[in-house]
């Protein structure tokens, strides 16, 4: 099975089920294992991994991804954002990309139809700041990216040969704020003060430029009481410690993982632009 080959051409028997398992089993980390997860639908034959009564993703990812495919497919015979014509690579950016639904909607649109109009590598990125949404995106990717063994002994790889997309698709964890702070900074880490993996991730990421970028902003207000407290990093939120947060329009969240994509608790689409 190929990236780029068409749904149809697989059979029924052929997809993918759910497997449900006791615990984490090594190499297989997609299969759902903590309560409530499951692996759900999302795209074509890719799946997803998400939880009952937590962040799910909706109507509004699809939208996202759809807009984002189809303003990316007319844009395919031109250039990239370094200059490159046909034969190029798409680098794509999911800003507050939460479980990774949207990024990996384009990115399956990309790895399906882009060999037939000249896209030769796809490099996606998506910046969560959120660690349960992190690890549920890596291992979402894992299955969807990955070789897996169906039940009948045959492997079933999203990297064929024969012409298909070249990939490397994954998520970072950080504030996406903080990318424009770190494009300023440049290359190395403030004189005096060591870098961690996770930031120095997120620097490499600002540096980088890209033909796409989306994002599906929060849209309910939230008042913030802070309280100084003096600092001086990076972070959006460095020098304040919140106090209390209230949501002041929409309906309250129905889980913590949830709120964020619906409470601007880091913002809203201005944060995004």
């Amino acid at each position: 099975a190929k990236a780029n080959a068409s749904d149809d051409e697989h059979s029924n028997t052929e997809k993918r089920a759910d497997v449900p398992v006791a615990g984490p089993v090594e190499g297989l980390d997609w299969l759902p294992s903590a309560p409530g997860e499951q692996l759900c639908n999302l795209v074509g034959r890719w799946r997803i991994l998400q939880r009952v009564g937590s962040h799910r993703w909706t109507t509004d990812d699809l939208v996202t991804a759809y807009c984002a495919a189809t303003a990316l497919s007319a844009s395919f015979s031109k250039v990239d954002a370094c200059g490159r014509e046909n034969g190029r690579v798409i680098n794509y950016l999911d800003l507050g990309t939460g479980n990774a639904s949207v990024l990996q909607m384009v990115s399956w649109h990309i790895l399906s139809h882009g060999s037939a109009t000249g896209v030769t590598d796809l490099r996606g990125v998506g910046v969560e700041a959120r660690s349960e949404a992190v690890g549920l995106a890596c291992r979402s990717l894992s299955f969807n990216l990955g070789n897996v063994e169906l039940n009948d002994g045959t492997v079933y790889t999203s990297c064929g040969d024969g012409g298909a997309v070249r990939h490397e698709v994954g998520v970072v964890k950080g504030d996406f704020r903080d990318l424009v702070a770190l494009s300023k900074e440049g290359g190395g880490a403030t004189e005096g003060r060591s870098e961690s993996e996770e930031e120095g991730a997120m620097r490499r990421v600002a540096l980088r430029r890209f033909d796409l970028i989306t994002g599906t902003p929060p849209y309910f207000r939230v008042d913030f009481k802070t309280k100084k407290v003096g600092g001086g990093g990076t972070a959006a939120s460095d020098g304040n410690v919140v106090e209390s947060a209230v949501i002041r329009q929409g309906a309250m969240p129905t889980s913590v993982q949830s709120a964020p994509a619906r409470c601007e608790f880091r913002g809203g689409v201005e944060a995004y632009c």
